[in-house]
C-alpha cells in the first residue's frame, strides 16, 4: 500500500512539473523549425535539406509535427503538449518492466526520472528531434533486453527499426546494439536462417537512414565552422562540458558509479551487464568519432539521447544496492535522489526553463504600428515575426525589414554580415526600431554579450544612434536615430 502511495505521488509530481514548460515562448531553434514547417506544402520536401536557416531533423520528426500542425493549427502549446504526452508514454513499458522486477524498482525508475526532470522536461516539450531520439534510445534499450529475454533477434531487430528514423546521432547506439545481439548470438551458435534474412535487411535499412541523414543535414554542418574540429584538447573538452551540462554533475557522477557497478557488480552477467558494457562501448565510439571529426558534438543537447542509458542501468544498479531496504547506505542514497527529484521538479514549477517574451515583443510591436514607423529585424528574429505573422493579421501586414525568409542570404551570411546588411534598410525619414529576440539584454549596461556587442558596433559603424524603447526576458526593442 506505502509502495503504490509513494509510486502515485511521484508520478503525479513528474506530470505536473513537465507541464509548465509547454507554455515557454518560441526559443529560436524551434521558431526557425516551425518556420520550414509553416513554408514547406509538399510532405516529400522534408526528404531534402529544409530551406529556411540551414536545420535539420529527421524525416519523420517533421512529418510528425506538420501533421499535429495541420490539426491543431501552428500552436506551440498544442505541439509542445503533445510531444510531451508521446515522450511520458514511452516511459510506461519500463515502469512496468520495473514494477514486475521488485517492489522498490519503480519507485527508483521514479525518483531518478525526477532527477533529470529538468533536462527531460524541456526536451520532452522542444519541438526538435530531441525527445524522439530519447525515444529511439528507450526503443533500442528495450530491444536488449527483449532479446536476452526471448532470444529472438527478429524481434529485437523489428524494435531497433522502428528506432533508426526517430534520431540522427541514435544511429551510432542502434548500430553498436544490433552488432552486440548479432555477435552474442553468433558466439552462442544460435542463429537461424531467418536471422541472416532480417540481419541484411536490418543493415540495409541503417544504410539507407544514413545516406538519408547525411543528405538532409549536409547544408547545416557543412556551413557552419561550429561543427568543425577544433583539436583535440578543445574536442575533448568540449565533448566532456556537453556530458555535464546535460547529465548535471549529480547525475553523472551517480551514472558513473552505476555503470561501473553494471560492469562488475554482478556474479552474473545479466541485462544491466550488457546494457553497461553496451553504453561504455557508446561512449567511446562517441569519444573517438568527436575526435576525427565524425560526430559534430558541440553542444549538451547533442547528448541527449545517452540519458535513457542511464536512466535504465542506475534504475538496475540501486535497486540492487536498495535490496535491503534497512540499510544506513540505502536510506541515505534514496533521500538523496528524493531530493534531486524535489530540487528539480521546483525549479520547473516555479521558474520554468528558458524563457523569450516573445508575446510581449509582439504587442510592444502592434502598439507602435504606425505609418511613419520602420521595423528592422535583427536576423535571428525573423523566424519568431514569421511564426506569429502566419495567424496574426496585424503581424502580417508589417512591412518589416532586414534579413527575412530569404533562403540564399540565410545560407551564406554569418550574423556580423547579417546585422550589418539589416542596418541597410534604415530609412532617415521614418522612426526606426531595431527587434531584437532571442538575444539576453541587460537593463544596466544594454546588450551584454559578444553578439550583442556586434550590433552594438554596427549602429556605430552605420553612424546610428539607439535608446533602448522595450526590453523583457531575451527581447529588446531599441529606438534608432542618425547621429
Amino acid at each position: 500500500m506505502l509502495n503504490k502511495s509513494i509510486t502515485t505521488t511521484l508520478l503525479v509530481l513528474f506530470f505536473i512539473s513537465s507541464f509548465p514548460l509547454v507554455q515557454r515562448s518560441p526559443w529560436i531553434d524551434e521558431s526557425m523549425l516551425l518556420s520550414n514547417i509553416i513554408y514547406i506544402t509538399d510532405f516529400w520536401d522534408y526528404l531534402s535539406p529544409l530551406p529556411l536557416y540551414m536545420q535539420a531533423q529527421p524525416v519523420i520528426v517533421s512529418w510528425f509535427h506538420e501533421s499535429i500542425a495541420y490539426f491543431t493549427g501552428m500552436n506551440f502549446t498544442h505541439l509542445r503538449i503533445i510531444t510531451l504526452l508521446v515522450s511520458i508514454l514511452s516511459l510506461f513499458p519500463f515502469y512496468f518492466h520495473f514494477k514486475e522486477k521488485s517492489e522498490i524498482s519503480n519507485i527508483i525508475f521514479l525518483l531518478l526520472l525526477g532527477a533529470i526532470v529538468t533536462k527531460y522536461g524541456y526536451y520532452s516539450t522542444e519541438l526538435k528531434q530531441y525527445a524522439f531520439e530519447f525515444i529511439s534510445t528507450l526503443l533500442a534499450i528495450y530491444a536488449i533486453i527483449s532479446f536476452f529475454k526471448s532470444k529472438s533477434l527478429n524481434r529485437s531487430c523489428l524494435l531497433l527499426a522502428i528506432a533508426t528514423p526517430l534520431g540522427i546521432s541514435n544511429i551510432i547506439p542502434i548500430t553498436i546494439i544490433f552488432s552486440y545481439i548479432v555477435l552474442t548470438s553468433a558466439l552462442n551458435k544460435d542463429i537461424k536462417k531467418s536471422d541472416i534474412f532480417v540481419s541484411i535487411f536490418f543493415i540495409l535499412w541503417v544504410f539507407v537512414n544514413y545516406i538519408l541523414i547525411s543528405h538532409i543535414t549536409d547544408s547545416q554542418i557543412n556551413n557552419n565552422s561550429v561543427y568543425q574540429s577544433k583539436g583535440l584538447i578543445d574536442d575533448l573538452s568540449v565533448l566532456f562540458s556537453s556530458f555535464i551540462g546535460i547529465y548535471g554533475q549529480y547525475f553523472y557522477y551517480i551514472s558513473v558509479f552505476c555503470t561501473f557497478y553494471g560492469l562488475i557488480g554482478y556474479k552474473n552477467k545479466d541485462t544491466n551487464f550488457h546494457l553497461s558494457v553496451i553504453f561504455t562501448f557508446t561512449i567511446c565510439i562517441v569519444t573517438i568519432l568527436k575526435v576525427i571529426g565524425l560526430f559534430p558534438v558541440i553542444y549538451p543537447r547533442h547528448l541527449y539521447w545517452l540519458l535513457p542509458f542511464s536512466l535504465i542501468i542506475n534504475t538496475y544498479s540501486i535497486s540492487n544496492i536498495l535490496r535491503n531496504k534497512f540499510s544506513l547506505f540505502s536510506i541515505v542514497t534514496f533521500v538523496m535522489l528524493l531530493t534531486l527529484f524535489i530540487q528539480n521538479t521546483q525549479k520547473i514549477m516555479k521558474n520554468g526553463l528558458e524563457h523569450t517574451s516573445n508575446k510581449k515583443l509582439i504587442s510592444f510591436i502592434k502598439d507602435n504600428n504606425i505609418s511613419n514607423n520602420n521595423f528592422i529585424l535583427y536576423p535571428h528574429s525573423s523566424s519568431v515575426i514569421y511564426y506569429y505573422s502566419s495567424f496574426d493579421n496585424e503581424i502580417r501586414d508589417i512591412d518589416f525589414k532586414g534579413v527575412y525568409l530569404q533562403k540564399s542570404e540565410m545560407d551564406k551570411l554569418d550574423i556580423k554580415d547579417g546585422i550589418n546588411k539589416s542596418l541597410s534598410y534604415y530609412e532617415p525619414n521614418k522612426s526606426n526600431y531595431y527587434v531584437i529576440s532571442h538575444l539576453n539584454v541587460n537593463a544596466k549596461h544594454g546588450l551584454a554579450n559578444k553578439r550583442s556587442k556586434m550590433i552594438l558596433k554596427a549602429f556605430k559603424d552605420h553612424n546610428i544612434n539607439y535608446k533602448l524603447a522595450f526590453r523583457s526576458i531575451n527581447v529588446a526593442v531599441y529606438k534608432l536615430d542618425h547621429l
